[in-house]
């Protein structure tokens, strides 16, 4: 995964799938943040890196949108910058 011009992720999908898990934002875990989105839902949500069972895995589609969403401002940032 590239971001912001940068390689951010090498893993092969399924090691990264179970690597990274997927929690609702402003969720504070033990585990390294990766970046928030917003799924088609509507739902804010946080992916994260850890393999925390208790945790939702994200899907790959969750997972890119993770690393999408780090290599750009926080909708906090953007907000403060506004």
């Amino acid at each position: 995964m590239l971001g912001a011009g940068r390689v951010w992720l090498h893993s092969p999908i399924a090691v990264a799938l179970r690597d990274h898990r997927v929690v609702a934002s402003g969720t504070t875990v033990e585990a390294g943040p990766v970046g928030d989105f917003v799924r088609p839902d509507g739902t804010e949500v946080a992916l994260v890196r850890s393999s925390d069972p208790a945790l939702p895995a994200p899907t790959l589609e969750e997972l890119v949108m993770g690393y999408l969403a780090a290599s750009r401002p926080s909708r906090a940032e953007r907000l403060r910058a506004a």
